[in-house]
């Protein structure tokens, strides 16, 4: 699994001090590509210049990554606050506390069974950490909703996370959902637009949609005459004449 090392730009852009990987300058804080301990474990280079609270929160999620990859709900649990909120923004969900989080990562893990993830960058901000990482797995079973197609997927995803106390308590995440559907053989790939069938059939596509766009419109204005009109009858009833009352 590759990880990445964060630390603060150093004056040439180039390198951490002394001899190291590489740094990728983004903002004021540099990406570093991964090198080994004597250990053998991942080091996450020079960390001296970030504050406490982050030098914390990045050891809590390297901690995390690996209870990923081992398929271990609880011990991935065991590092979320809990309170832990995860917002979905692809399907507009969100999932509040441990047990809901919990069912989504079953329902993931359930989905992709030889589910790995690889962190590609990552990079910490106060109380805030935002990473890049990429969820790959054979789709062998429901998926998001998508019955098991049996194919090799790659999730490219975003995850912007709040701490608290070094424990993950929020999080907001997205991936790239057109990437998984053409993965999956279920959306054809935009270059088809660019074929004579392709765009033929995509205006006629488009120009369905607009039409029942613009039929639910006219609907909707239709409706809301009726209910003006149902309202202004019902505010001012009929005056009736000294005849018709007798």
């Amino acid at each position: 699994m590759t990880t990445t090392a964060t630390t603060a730009a150093q004056p040439d852009r180039g390198r951490t001090s002394g001899p190291g990987p590489v740094a990728r300058t983004v903002g004021s804080v540099a990406s570093v590509a991964p090198d080994q301990t004597p250990d053998g474990a991942a080091a996450w280079g020079p960390s001296a210049h970030l504050l406490e609270g982050e030098r914390a929160n990045m050891a809590a999620f390297a901690l995390v990554v690996p209870r990923w990859n081992a398929h271990d709900v609880p011990g991935i649990l065991a590092h979320y606050d809990d309170e832990i909120v995860w917002h979905d923004v692809a399907a507009g969900r969100r999932y509040h506390g441990k047990a809901e989080v919990g069912a989504y990562l079953r329902r993931l893990m359930a989905g992709l069974p030889d589910l790995t993830l690889e962190v590609t960058q990552r990079l910490p901000r106060g109380r805030f950490v935002a990473e890049e990482y990429v969820i790959r797995g054979t789709h062998a079973g429901t998926l998001f909703g998508l019955p098991p197609t049996g194919r090799r997927l790659e999730i490219r995803c975003l995850s912007v996370v709040e701490f608290r106390d070094g424990k993950l308590l929020e999080d907001h995440f997205s991936f790239d959902v057109a990437s998984v559907l053409q993965q999956a053989g279920l959306l054809p790939p935009l270059t088809v637009a660019d074929t004579a069938l392709g765009g033929a059939a995509l205006r006629l596509a488009v120009g369905a949609t607009r039409a029942a766009d613009i039929a639910r419109r006219s609907f909707g204005e239709l409706l809301a005459l009726l209910g003006s009109a149902h309202l202004r009858r019902s505010t001012h009833p009929r005056q009736t004449t000294p005849k018709e009352h007798r």
